[in-house]
This record gives structure tokens, sequence and C-alpha cells, in this order.
């Protein structure tokens, strides 16, 4: 049950950081970055509990790698259903009144980021595992993150990583060595 209420609390964060920071007059453009942020602090403070998913996507694609049990899939994501429900009838009550508008992106950089670091969240896929001892020390998997937060806002660049790069918040829990 733990990790079904780990899995709600990260959510609700995760969807309440995106709907404060988008929603009127929020973060601007570092709205990413602070999302990013929050994903980060939430998969430090239960990834070692649930795994860190936080999104029914990236429960799916674990589950698909055999990462997940198939009986622990169904309430991962009612659980995080209703941490997001939770977290949008929060964001509707803290920033009732605020002005909508619609994002008008830069379509050049959104591209030039895409194909810079698109590969980089499916490298996984195409090199060999290293040992888990020659692992550690291998410069700081946050960075990665970090990067894929901030040119991949939202989700996107999170759920590349997790689903590629490894166990939910195996990346970020190496980065408690260096």
């Amino acid at each position: 049950m733990n990790k079904y209420v780990a899995e709600l609390i990260g959510t609700f964060f995760l969807v309440l950081t995106v709907g404060c920071t988008v929603i009127g007059h929020g973060a601007g453009p570092l709205a990413p970055l602070a999302i990013g942020s929050a994903l980060m602090v939430m998969v430090f403070a239960g990834g070692h509990i649930s795994g860190g998913h936080f999104n029914p996507a990236v429960t799916l694609g674990v589950w698909l790698r055999g990462k997940c049990e198939a009986k622990d899939v169904a309430p991962y994501m009612i659980f995080q259903i209703m941490g997001a429900v939770l977290a949008a009838l929060a964001v509707k009550l803290l920033k009732s009144g605020a002005a909508i508008t619609v994002l008008q992106p830069a379509t050049v950089p959104a591209l030039l980021a895409e194909f810079l670091l698109r590969p980089q969240g499916f490298a996984g896929l195409r090199r060999p595992r290293r040992p888990r001892r020659e692992q550690h020390g291998r410069g700081c998997p946050c960075i990665r993150v970090a990067l894929a937060s901030f040119f991949y806002p939202g989700d996107d660049g999170i759920l590349a990583l997790k689903v590629f790069g490894g166990r939910g918040g195996d990346s970020l829990r190496r980065c408690q060595t260096l």
C-alpha cells in the first residue's frame, strides 16, 4: 500500500507543479525547469518506495519491459489518476480566475532540441549495458534528466529516460553517490 500512496503523492505534486507553472502568471520560460525539478525531488522522495513512475504511461512502459509486476499496474494507474485529479482540483482552486493563453512555441528551437536530445533518451537501447560496478562515477545522470525536462516540457523527456534508461529512480539514485 505504501508504494501506491507514494505514486499518488508524487503524481499530485507533479501535476500541481505543472498546473501552477503554466496557468496564469506562472513560471514563464522556466516552467519546464520547475516541472523537471519537482519530478526529480519526487523521484528522490518516493522512487525507492514505488519506483517513481508518477505517470500511467511510464507505468505501462515499465510493465511492458517486464520491470513491473502485472498485479501492480492497475493499482499504480488508479492511484496516479487519483493524485492527478486531486492536483487538478487544487490548481483550479489556487488559479481560479487566471487567464489561460494558448502556447505559441518557437518551432526551430523545439526541433533543434528534439534532434539533439531525443537520441540521448534512447541511448540505452543501442549500446550494451556495463556491469553495475562500472556505472558509478560515470558522470551525473541528473544532468540528462534536467536537460530532458528543460527541452521537453511535461513528461515526454522523463518518459523516455524512465522507460528506456533503467528502473524508475535508478538514474537519480546514482547521483547520491557523487
